[in-house]
């Protein structure tokens, strides 16, 4: 999913915060008092598809949430090893369970809740803003049957329920107004990581309302007309404007502290040539992820530091395929006629490292043992031929000459790589007999196919580029949320009966030693037989920033986090 279902993918992601003063996700900062406290200006291809996180699922939106709203937990993203961490918990929670048996168990976890925090309105948080947020979670997932027939159900939804549909939480109890108990239907093995992602961020039960969403065309800041935002983050929202920019300001309130900078501005710049040169002309001062074309520039330049870590991303990046319409031989003789070293070396320049699972590494039980698909046209033809396609073929012509399918290669405009991709796609599977059409959009109708909200949604896709940021670590988020039958989250229509009794049977295992088998085995099959998508690629961690711009978390999941940053006068 684009989520940064990029887009991936992200997750976005709830980022927390524990300890006091500038200790961070338990990382310290050694944040020096700014000379000035200024503006930072951030740049994002796209503005926000969504800012409810009972919907948000997309990575121009996280980039503004992970600001504003914080959940239980977070992943300490300054921290090489990710650590999960209390953010507005005080604490873990402890666990009881009714009996020993996972299948007729239920599990109550009890959290006890900071005491500390504000709401950006002015409201106070509690046990109760929380038991809150969650009723309302419940009420878009219509687990109570309430919704309206003209609502949608959330479309994150799949990360809150088991492969039967069964909700993971039965009920949330106040037992106090600083401890909250969750009542799961059952033992849940990653319920500790779902409560880091955005679903699960805290709201102002004061500012928000619950039987309406908030919609972007109306978002407003806390007080204000419309759809208001308020959450407990370091950044206050203030305002987007279509197409330009989202306004944000430091909430002095902060339970930590306020941030040492007074306003953050996320740019909205679609075009990738013009974002990476507003970076180098000093009209934005932080961009994310540039692009590879300008590292050499950006290396020489004295207006830009760019941070360079060499190693791979949790970010997958890769070329879907509609599995209902485009059959496993089909798959697999696309998946060989890709040309993933010019892809790598070309497109990307060699600053990204191959997607050889799924699941990429960094990511809970990944393995990249498994032979994935290489660039191997001859391989590709006989594929075809076992299909009847290309018999008796001897030269490139023929197969050129010839139309066996046509597909449509679904992207995002304004993204250089997934344009580049179009043409790359057109004259490999050429050589297959296989004509690919151009079916590029902007960023909402894209998400609307990807997303299947409008129609003709995923019957509309052949082929397309995504890209998946984590919503939290474990190998479930990437293949359960994105190849289940039962996930919103599955674009591709992936519905096989060998791989969906495996994805259950992950989802289920709590014993960690058993779970590494079964997603061992799932890799397997993906990678090696089942092939339903052609795997792409990780980046390799680069951020861009202005000299004077400190304290950015770089780090492997993308995720967006501005509370750390100053600014100094040089």
């Amino acid at each position: 999913m684009e989520k940064k279902n990029l887009a991936i993918i992200i997750l976005a992601v709830v980022l927390g915060v524990s300890g006091v003063g500038n200790i961070i996700l338990g990382t310290l900062y050694a944040v020096p008092e700014p000379s000035v406290k200024n503006t930072i200006i951030a740049g994002d291809m796209y503005g926000p598809d969504n800012l409810d996180p009972h919907e948000l699922w997309e990575s121009a939106g996280y980039d503004i949430a992970s600001q504003i709203y914080e959940g239980l937990y977070r992943y300490d993203i300054a921290s090489p090893g990710l650590e999960l961490i209390p953010q507005l918990a005080s604490a873990f929670g402890t666990w009881e369970f009714s009996s020993t048996e996972p299948e007729t168990s239920q599990a109550n976890c009890t959290i006890p809740l900071r005491e500390d925090v504000w709401f950006h309105d002015g409201t106070k948080f509690n046990a109760a803003a929380v038991k809150w947020s969650f009723d309302r979670l419940a009420y878009w997932m219509n687990v109570s049957g309430d919704l309206p027939g003209t609502e949608t159900v959330a479309q994150i939804e799949c990360l809150y329920r088991w492969p039967d549909w069964t909700p993971v939480i039965n009920r949330t109890e106040v037992v106090d107004t600083y401890t909250i108990k969750f009542v799961l239907n059952k033992p849940y093995g990653v319920f500790d990581a779902i409560l880091t992602f955005t679903g699960a961020a805290i709201m102002s039960p004061s500012a928000t309302m619950f039987d309406t969403r908030i919609q972007v065309s109306q978002a407003d800041a806390p007080g204000g007309s419309g759809h208001q935002i308020s959450g407990t983050g370091p950044w206050q929202f203030i305002k987007y404007i279509a197409g330009v920019e989202t306004r944000m300001k430091r909430f002095d309130d902060y339970y930590l502290g306020a941030a040492q900078v007074e306003n953050l501005i996320i740019n909205i710049i679609q075009d990738a040539d013009a974002r990476n040169n507003a970076m180098l002309a000093g009209d934005i001062n932080v961009l994310e992820s540039p692009h590879p074309s300008f590292y050499d520039e950006m290396r020489a330049s004295p207006d830009v530091n760019l941070v360079e870590v060499d190693a791979g991303m949790a970010i997958t990046q890769y070329l879907g395929m509609n599995n209902k319409r485009i059959n496993k031989t089909w798959r697999q003789a696309i998946s060989w006629a890709l040309n993933y070293d010019y892809m790598i070396d070309e497109l990307m320049e060699g600053y990204v490292i191959r997607l050889e699972s799924p699941i990429p590494m960094g990511i809970a039980y990944a393995n990249y043992s498994h032979q994935e698909a290489t660039y191997n046209v001859t391989k590709a033809r006989e594929i075809m031929n076992s299909m009847g396609h290309g018999v008796g073929f001897t030269t490139d012509a023929q197969w050129q000459g010839a139309t066996f399918r046509t597909f449509n290669y679904t992207y995002n405009l304004g993204n250089k790589f997934r344009e580049d991709m179009l043409i790359l796609l057109q004259q490999n599977l050429d050589y297959i007999g296989c004509e690919v059409i151009d079916n590029g959009k902007e960023w909402t109708p894209y998400l609307d196919l990807v997303y299947n909200r409008t129609s003709p949604g995923y019957d509309g896709l052949s082929l397309w580029f995504i890209g998946w940021i984590p919503d939290y670590n474990d190998a479930s988020n990437y293949v359960n949320s994105l190849m289940s039958n039962v996930s919103s989250g599955n674009a591709a229509q992936i519905n096989d009966r060998i791989l969906e009794p495996l994805l259950r049977e992950g989802i289920a295992e709590t014993n960690a030693t058993k779970r590494k088998v079964i997603y061992d085995e799932i890799q397997r099959y993906c990678i090696e037989d089942l092939m339903p998508w052609a795997w792409g690629y990780t980046s390799l961690n680069r951020d861009a920033f202005a000299p004077n711009v400190k304290g950015f978390p770089t780090n492997p999941w993308g995720y967006s986090y501005f509370y750390p940053c100053y600014i100094v006068v040089t």
